[in-house]
């Protein structure tokens, strides 16, 4: 159940979402009149599958218009969050939704996911990372693997069956999907680091 502060939260980020994706495309305009449904909720789909306690740290790869990571961190105040993505502008809102929503604990970055992985504080630190609607599956894990502490997982939302054609093309790594079907179906993709 969200409180009072987290259902405004979410209420500020649609109004700041709307404002801005009239001047950069963060989001399809088909999908304005369904953000909650198709943007909030379905970011928290992954809620019951990460242990956000204390200190816990996540990346959400692949940004965008801070789904499902900025959703993440409205729920579970109490994680590290860091939000990546290669497209200034996308930048430039996520960092003025940050500011606007006075989250704390989250750092904003603009660079490739291929680079920052190889830079020293980032290379094994994470707990977590997330992506949604971002590359196919074994593009993505090699991406997301080196992000991640030994045992930590990617949580990647795909398309249905999309496990069943990665598994076992990846080498160090235990693999499983989790079938949602709201707002629509999907597999949730858990990738563990072994």
């Amino acid at each position: 159940m969200l409180n009072r502060s987290q259902l405004e939260a979410f209420l500020t980020y649609r109004e700041l979402l709307l404002e801005w994706n009239r001047r950069v495309n963060l989001i399809s305009r088909k999908d304005e009149g369904r953000i909650v449904a198709h943007h909030f909720l379905d970011s928290l789909v992954s809620f019951p599958h990460l242990d956000l306690s204390l200190g816990k740290r996540l990346l959400d790869l692949g940004s965008g218009a801070g789904f499902p990571g900025v959703p993440l961190k409205i729920v579970a105040p109490q994680i590290r969050l860091t939000l990546l993505d290669s497209k200034r502008k996308r930048v430039l809102f996520l960092r003025k939704l940050v500011n606007v929503l006075q989250l704390e604990d989250v750092n904003v970055l603009c660079e490739r996911a291929e680079h920052l992985g190889k830079q020293e504080g980032y290379t094994g630190k994470f707990d977590y990372v997330v992506a949604r609607a971002v590359m196919e599956l074994n593009r993505l894990v090699v991406l997301a693997l080196p992000f991640l502490r030994r045992g930590g997982r990617l949580i990647a939302y795909k398309g249905p069956d999309e496990v069943t054609e990665a598994q076992g093309m990846i080498a160090d790594v235990s693999m499983r999907g989790v079938r949602v079907s709201f707002p629509k179906e999907r597999d949730l993709v858990i990738v563990e680091k072994m």
